[in-house]
C-alpha cells in the first residue's frame, strides 16, 4: 500500500469536495465547472485573476500576489490524484 500524501487546509476551505488533486509544484487543483478544472493559488488556496500590474499578468483573487499564470485559468495535468491524498481540514489557530 502506497503511503499517502498528506493535505493540510484550513477550516475556511469550502471546496474539499471539488478536488482533484495536486499538480507537480503541490497546487490543489478543483473541479470548476461540468468539464473544467481550476489551479488554486498557494498563498490563499483562492482563483487568479488577470491583471496589467501584474509580472505574470495574474494575480490571487484573494490577496492580489503576483502568482503564475497557470492560476489563471486552463487545465494542468495531475500529478498526485485525489485518491491518494490524505486531506487534514485543520481545527483552532
Amino acid at each position: 500500500m502506497r503511503k499517502k500524501t498528506i493535505l493540510k487546509l484550513p477550516a475556511t476551505f469550502d471546496s474539499v469536495d471539488e478536488i482533484l488533486g495536486l499538480d507537480a509544484q503541490g497546487c490543489i487543483i478543483i473541479k470548476f465547472g461540468t468539464d473544467s478544472s481550476m489551479v488554486l493559488t498557494p498563498c490563499c488556496h483562492a482563483s487568479g485573476k488577470g491583471s496589467i500590474d501584474s509580472l505574470s499578468g495574474i494575480v490571487c483573487r484573494a490577496c492580489y500576489v503576483d502568482v503564475h499564470h497557470k492560476h489563471g485559468g486552463g487545465d494542468t495535468d495531475i500529478a498526485i490524484p485525489v485518491d491518494d491524498l490524505e486531506i487534514i481540514i485543520e481545527t483552532g489557530p
